[in-house]
């Protein structure tokens, strides 16, 4: 790599594509082993360095405008992620450059690495959904498991959050 092309990627670290890798990494670490706690995940989150979002941003969010809850940002691997998680336990990653092939990886990860039911899909809107729930036994707990993936022309391209929601919250 030239300096000309290294001076590039450092001071524009945003040309960096979320990986599948990173993004479950994060959900795993921050959402799924703290069981949805915001209190904990926050600690985390800013151990890491992350930064906490204004509340217009939080309250952007339709469950955490209703449940209350916090916001991040983080980087990881020179990629920005957002972080958000409810009161009651909803957490997310939330990313804005996932390319298609990544995305196909990102849901084999998610199937690879978690012991789950057959994925429900839904893809009415402008957004693709899948749910996996996670079985039991397993070190998760149980909860679900979200990918929620804009679709391409509804103004989102690349868009992607995922998400646990936990056992107690799922009825």
């Amino acid at each position: 790599m030239t300096l000309a092309k290294l001076i590039v990627f450092l001071v524009f670290p945003s040309v960096a594509f979320a990986t599948p890798k990173d993004m479950l990494m994060l959900m795993d670490s921050l959402c799924i082993a703290t069981d949805g706690d915001v209190q904990v995940m926050e600690k985390m989150v800013l151990a890491r360095g992350g930064k906490e979002l204004p509340q217009s941003v939080i309250n952007a969010d339709p469950a955490s405008a209703k449940y209350g809850g916090k916001g991040f940002t983080l980087t990881l691997n020179l990629k920005k992620y957002a972080v958000m998680a409810t009161t009651r336990g909803a957490c997310s990653i939330l990313e804005q450059d996932v390319s298609p092939a990544d995305l196909k990886n990102l849901q084999k990860e998610i199937a690879d690495n978690f012991p789950l039911e057959a994925p429900q899909l839904d893809s009415s809107g402008g957004q693709n959904i899948i749910l996996w729930k996670i079985k039991f036994p397993s070190a998760a707990k149980g909860g679900v498991i979200m990918l929620n993936a804009a679709k391409p022309g509804f103004g989102a391209d690349g868009a992607v959050s995922l998400g646990f929601i936990p056992t107690r919250l799922v009825k």
